[in-house]
């Protein structure tokens, strides 16, 4: 009778460690999915933000002309981006702005900014990961490029302080390890 009480425990055992498991995996699995669906909703509403969307079409062309309606103006503006409207918008500081299509561009890339900043807090706090930061891996090495200098260092007077430090780490750091899991993928 002793055995058969033995083989019940350890059967019982057996079954309560295999459940434990599976339900250590089961929460990594879905804590997992739910960092993805973070991600890809944060990465949607980053790149469906009409400030964000205009500051990378900004990124991607040296001319353009856009319309715009800044929400301190509410009042629309036609805005030809070019060299010489980014010399303005990247030089002094904010408040010290008086023509309204830089204060305009500025905002836009404040806006900008202020998204990556937080993609770069969530990566830092663990909410997202290297593969997060794929969805970014384009602009963040348009920004590490010597051709956007001029937006770090306005970034660096002008935002809350994590946006430079956090690309010269990426430069570093996650760069080349995103670039070795594209490859292996």
């Amino acid at each position: 009778m002793s055995t058969i009480l033995q083989w019940v425990e350890t059967v019982a055992t057996s079954l309560l460690a295999v459940a434990a498991v599976f339900g250590v995996w089961r929460y990594w699995k879905d804590r997992r999915w739910t960092r993805s669906q973070a991600s890809c909703e944060f990465y949607d509403k980053f790149d469906q933000h009409e400030a964000c969307h205009l500051a990378m079409f900004m990124m991607d062309y040296v001319k353009l002309t856009f319309i715009f309606t800044p929400p301190f103006l509410r009042k629309k503006l036609t805005i030809p981006w070019d060299s010489q409207l980014r010399a303005e918008v990247f030089s002094g500081r904010y408040e010290n702005v008086s023509d309204d299509k830089v204060r305009a561009v500025r905002y836009l890339f404040d806006v900008y900014i202020g998204y990556l900043e937080r993609v770069f807090y969530l990566f830092d706090t663990g909410v997202f990961r290297k593969k997060e930061l794929l969805f970014y891996k384009y602009w963040l090495d348009k920004l590490i490029s010597t051709e956007w200098s001029d937006l770090l260092e306005y970034a660096r007077n002008n935002s809350c302080g994590i946006f430079v430090p956090f690309l010269e780490r990426y430069r570093r750091m996650y760069k080349e390890r995103i670039e070795h899991y594209l490859e292996s993928i």
